[in-house]
């Protein structure tokens, strides 16, 4: 990651097991040529055409074919090969024909894998950010229920974060404005998402033991999938 000079494996069969993880420098390689040409076939004497490269003589390779891998958007991400210790016995369109197949597989697996990564470390930054921060960060779905209570909203409402979540937000206000809460869910759930934008409210607030106090509310609200969301900031 990081480098355009240098490979490592993400996965290797060799014989009847997968083979130990490597990491190659991409220069006078035949890899070299995979990642700038597409494609490339050695179907013999690959290690006099590539004499300075050690893996190559140290596992006695003769033949050589590879493909490179590309993402969705056309960019490359890494190469498909495959070596031999006995010559090919197939043409280029032939071999490179198979190898396109595995490889446009293996291409969107590792694109698969590395997003699942991305999303993780975001979600893992965002959790941390919301976590340590002074104000209340409340979400909740279309109906109003409470999908998401963070530190500060446990300090400052009193309810843990167990008995928060899939409760409705009426919880945290006095009875005599729940229904205008209702009321106002209601309408929000039939805009249009150019109409739905953030609103800062000063409102007041009720804790779990029943101390009414005023607080300041930034609202927001998006939809994704046709359901509607909120998230709200909440200040003591």
């Amino acid at each position: 990651p990081g480098r355009t000079d240098r490979l490592r494996t993400v996965a290797g069969w060799s014989g009847n097991c997968a083979a130990d993880p490597l990491e190659i420098n991409l220069h006078d390689s035949p890899c070299q040529q995979v990642m700038k040409d597409g494609t490339a076939l050695f179907a013999q004497g690959i290690r006099q055409v590539f004499p300075q490269n050690t893996l190559l003589s140290s596992i006695g390779v003769e033949s050589y074919m590879g493909v490179v891998l590309r993402n969705s958007e056309g960019q490359p991400t890494g190469h498909l090969c495959v070596m031999g210790v006995t010559p090919f016995l197939f043409d280029a369109s032939q071999g490179t024909a198979i190898l396109n197949v595995f490889a446009r597989r293996a291409a969107a697996e590792i694109e698969r894998l590395l997003a699942e990564e991305t999303l993780k470390t975001s979600e893992e930054q965002f959790r941390a950010i919301v976590e340590s921060a002074t104000d209340a960060i409340i979400l909740a779905d279309h109906a109003g229920r409470i999908i998401s209570w963070n530190n500060a909203s446990e300090r400052i409402f009193g309810y843990s974060m167990e008995e928060a979540l899939g409760q409705p937000l009426t919880i945290l206000m006095p009875a005599r404005y729940r229904s205008q809460h209702e009321q106002g869910l209601a309408r929000m759930g039939e805009m249009s998402q150019s109409t739905l934008g953030r609103k800062m409210l000063e409102l007041v607030g009720i804790t779990k033991e029943g101390r009414e106090f005023p607080l300041e509310l930034s609202l927001a609200c998006w939809r994704s999938r046709e359901d509607l969301f909120f998230s709200g900031i909440i200040r003591d």
